[in-house]
């Protein structure tokens, strides 16, 4: 058997960006709906990689989100 710690007596520092990051997914999550929600995460996260690492100029969390929208907006226009 497997001793849990209890959360409550342990505090956690929200890494800078982080709610930023989540608040972005969540906010496309919501948008698309989309039926596997890990999948996509895994995707959006794939694409900020990819991005981030392509174009240094963009700002890690705040402009990602608008890069992915053009990502799937460019797509849309393709298929």
């Amino acid at each position: 058997v497997i001793s849990s710690l209890p959360f409550s007596n342990t505090h956690l520092r929200v890494p800078r960006g982080f709610g930023t990051i989540l608040e972005g997914l969540a906010r496309e999550v919501l948008r698309d709906q989309p039926e596997d929600i890990p999948k996509y995460a895994a995707q959006y996260f794939d694409t900020l990689l990819k991005r981030r690492e392509g174009n240094c100029s963009i700002k890690f969390a705040v402009d990602f989100v608008q890069v992915f929208r053009k990502i799937k907006l460019e797509k849309c226009a393709h298929s």
